[in-house]
């Protein structure tokens, strides 16, 4: 069984401590630029720059899926110049996915454009496709500082990320022109200043030793783990994200920008598990392999205590001054939805449950468990919950946010109880199979036979 030590946890608790800071800073750029857009621009404007981040999200599982999780569980067994090679194939790796991901994002900006009422959808569908590329450099380049267990890096990174994207949105206001596209080009450029500095200081190298595996090796192994993970993830997106398109077509633009504007108080508890998740699923990986399931199943028990004490403290609050929270957000908009706030707390909680037991699947090398769950939880929710937020608008979308939730933290239990079982019935297999050996050739049974 895996115990953590007192110098251990010191140094963890203080590695989470600046992870917490990097996703504070980060995520929270992000999420000023989501409540500015909703006080400043009009709520189909802001509905259209919900709808086109949510497209990019799903196209970004590629490089999420196939690139950055199998970056943290094979690299984690990479130090020094071995690691910076390995940094130079995943930039290599990382150039096909620009390609493919911007080529998708245009064409649906072009095919959007051609209808007079989508014209803000269309904006915001090209300036996320201006912004895709330096933000996916600026996720690669974070996650490989986690890889090495030294988050302080990737925080100083996210504060010059933040400051050069507030000084832009300031900018971009004062010129009067903030709008969904521009405050995406602010994003992309933010993203591009900051990746160019992160760069600088991995220093990834592109040549290679001979001891090295070939780059279509490294290739086929991350293809091999993240065509699971990326179906796993692309499950994972839709109960999250379908919303978004029923809600547009039953109420029009507006409504999703009303589910934005809701989710985004969840958004600071869910950069809370992000944070940790990236800085524990190397560790969790390396548990794995040196104490086997039982070891990574307990060190998931742990963090499902931590995930969980977390989302007791932020909704705590969180409820109690709710509608303070709303008045100062969004200066008056959307306070009709703070009687949501609690069906909201409960999917987030169960939301944080879930992402913790995936990070016990994940570094147990198990994505297709992750995309069983997911695949599970998605189809219950296409079924069910794309009625219900069709009949119910807003209130229909939590209602299937909690059966999604519920239903994927079930079936992620269900994957890791199935491969517990799996893997005591794999060392009784091979107890017996030492067993029968021992019996074939037992010196002193063999003795007294002759």
């Amino acid at each position: 069984m895996f115990d953590f030590e007192t110098d251990t946890i010191k140094t963890w608790a203080g590695k989470g401590s600046i992870a917490i800071i990097d996703q504070a800073f980060s995520s929270g750029s992000n999420f000023l630029v989501s409540v500015l857009l909703a006080r400043w621009s009009s709520p189909k404007e802001y509905g259209a720059f919900a709808l086109a981040f949510a497209l990019f999200l799903l196209l970004s599982q590629l490089q999420q899926s196939v690139l950055l999780e199998p970056m943290s569980i094979f690299g984690a067994s990479y130090t020094g110049a071995r690691l910076k090679r390995y940094y130079g194939s995943l930039l290599h790796m990382q150039n096909g996915m620009f390609v493919a991901i911007t080529v998708m994002l245009a064409l649906s900006a072009m095919f959007v454009q051609r209808f007079q009422h989508w014209q803000q959808l269309s904006g915001a569908l090209w300036g996320v496709t201006l912004a895709s590329p330096f933000v996916m450099l600026l996720w690669m380049a974070r996650r490989a500082f986690y890889l090495e267990h030294v988050p302080s890096p990737a925080a100083a990174g996210a504060v010059v990320y933040t400051g050069a994207t507030v000084g832009g949105l300031i900018v971009v206001r004062h010129l009067g022109s903030l709008t969904s596209f521009s405050a995406f080009v602010v994003i992309g450029a933010a993203a591009f200043v900051t990746s160019l500095a992160m760069f600088w200081r991995l220093r990834p190298e592109f040549r290679r030793e001979s001891g090295d595996p070939g780059f279509h090796q490294e290739c086929k192994e991350h293809w091999r783990y993240g065509s699971w993970a990326l179906a796993g993830a692309v499950a994972m997106w839709l109960p999250q994200n379908v919303y978004y398109a029923v809600l547009t077509g039953a109420d029009g633009m507006a409504a999703a920008g009303e589910v934005r504007a809701l989710l985004n108080l969840a958004l600071p508890l869910q950069r809370f598990t992000v944070a940790f998740g990236l800085l524990l699923l190397p560790f969790a990986a390396r548990v794995y392999s040196e104490h086997g399931r039982r070891g990574a199943r307990d060190f998931t028990v742990k963090i499902c205590i931590l995930f969980f004490a977390g989302c007791i403290a932020y909704w705590g609050v969180t409820l109690l001054f709710g509608g303070q929270i709303f008045q100062m957000l969004y200066a008056g908009k959307y306070s009709s939805l703070t009687h949501l706030l609690p069906w909201l707390a409960v999917s987030s909680t169960l939301n944080a449950l879930e992402a913790a037991i995936v990070i016990g699947l994940r570094a147990m090398r198990s994505p297709a468990s992750v995309f069983y769950a997911y695949g599970i939880s998605g189809l219950v929710n296409v079924i069910v919950g794309v009625p219900a937020t069709w009949w119910w608008g807003v209130n229909g979308v939590l209602f299937s946010f909690i059966l999604a939730n519920v239903t994927a933290v079930i079936a992620s239990l269900a994957m890791m109880r199935r491969n517990d079982e799996n893997d005591s019935e794999n060392i009784a297999a091979k107890d017996c199979l030492l067993a029968s050996e021992a019996r074939a050739f037992h010196p002193f049974r063999d003795v007294q036979a002759s």
